[in-house]
């Protein structure tokens, strides 16, 4: 499917009318049944609910509400999955996908640029019950092979990554995992569903932190976990599931993503070329670059990339200095994946972060946002003047 046909579903399913729920009464924006608790109509209602015979509303932690369960119809159609949950964070995404997954004993193989906090929770929290895992390049051609063992249950895919935004022939893994048993999880934040949709590349289990761009305004915390119904309600009983509050927010905001992502690629173009044409960059990686090294894989499993790339400044530690405190468009931030142009530098990251992704010197990640580009662009080749 090409990007065209893509952002049309998309936009046909952010737009339409939530006709599965009439308590919606027609409203076009989706209300927000921010209570806890549905009462029973009387006595027989909650004896057959108690019966399992029906399962109406009653409590919104564990029966469902229905703000969120518009939110998660929307994310399973986009993501071309049977369910999706919504959950506090993107982070709790990750754990809550893991835990469910695994076991002590078991063995796990995951991408060596995947997010931090993955990889960390590999290293302490699952470690301390018996979990190993192999960290690799997944990359490299014949990686996965050499890398699974007997025990493992479970691959943890990010593609692209985030800091050198490296790609894993998720196609070619998936198979490997079906044929064997091992369940795949893939980070499909960077992409959203309309960059991406790992569902239709065998991937079992779809994660994402809703913070970025599926929220896209900064204003909103959340992760989403998308996979088959089965899994989806093996979770059930899980806490930390997103607020009503927060996931109407969410649907909001959803309304607008296909114009969104579609502007962030148009302006990060821009942006990537001005940075390679640069005599004050060294090298550019941005999976929508005519020099992407792996622009074949990205043209197979992609429908385009969005605003977020990372460049490495020929300079010194002073020279980056110069150029982040020259800028004035351009906020100075952790994060990415919002409205507002974002950037951060390895000049000021922790060294463990620097070593974990073997991050190089003056690297610098940035998360083009949705201002006006020529504006951007000033601003910009403005600091690299600075340097």
């Amino acid at each position: 499917m090409e990007l065209k046909k893509n952002l049309a579903r998309i936009t046909e399913i952010v737009t339409s009318v939530d006709m599965e729920t009439p308590e919606f009464l027609r409203s076009v924006v989706p209300p927000t049944y921010s209570t806890t608790v549905f009462r029973y109509t009387d006595f027989d209602m909650a004896e057959a609910h108690s019966a399992g015979k029906i399962r109406p509303h009653t409590y919104s932690r564990t029966d469902g509400n229905p703000t969120n369960e518009c939110l998660h119809r929307m994310m399973a159609n986009m993501e071309n999955a049977e369910a999706a949950m919504a959950v506090a964070s993107g982070t709790t995404a990750i754990f809550t996908a893991m835990i469910s997954c695994l076991k002590a004993g078991d063995h796990v193989v995951i991408d060596g640029g995947a997010y931090g906090r993955a990889q960390g929770f590999l290293c302490n929290e699952f470690a301390r019950f018996g979990v190993t895992h192999t960290r690799v390049s997944l990359k490299e051609p014949g990686a996965l092979e050499d890398a699974l063992r007997p025990e493992t249950t479970l691959i943890y895919l990010e593609s692209p990554n985030s800091w050198f935004f490296e790609l894993q022939d998720i196609r070619h893994i998936t198979k490997i995992a079906r044929e064997r048993g091992i369940t795949t999880i893939l980070d499909n934040t960077y992409s959203t569903p309309v960059f991406q949709n790992p569902v239709d590349l065998g991937v079992d289990v779809v994660l994402h932190s809703a913070t970025k761009y599926l929220g896209g305004h900064s204003n909103v915390i959340a992760g989403i976990i998308v996979s088959t119904r089965k899994f989806i309600d093996s979770l059930s009983q899980v806490e930390g599931k997103l607020s009503a509050r927060e996931a109407s927010e969410l649907l909001v905001n959803l309304r607008t993503l296909p114009l969104r992502m579609e502007r962030h690629q148009e302006t990060a173009r821009r942006v990537c070329f001005l940075l390679e044409n640069s005599s004050r960059v060294k090298t550019v990686f941005w999976p929508g670059s005519e020099h992407y090294p792996q622009k074949d894989l990205f043209k197979s499993q992609m429908y385009g990339a969005s605003g977020t790339m990372s460049f490495v400044l020929d300079c010194d530690r002073e020279g980056t200095r110069r150029f982040i405190n020259a800028l004035r468009i351009v906020n100075l931030g952790g994060t990415w994946g919002t409205y507002e142009t974002t950037i951060q530098t390895t000049d000021t990251n922790p060294n463990y972060h620097r070593e974990l992704f073997g991050l190089l010197p003056h690297h610098c990640r940035i998360s083009v946002g949705l201002e006006d580009a020529d504006a951007l662009l000033e601003d910009l080749d403005s600091a690299l003047r600075k340097i």
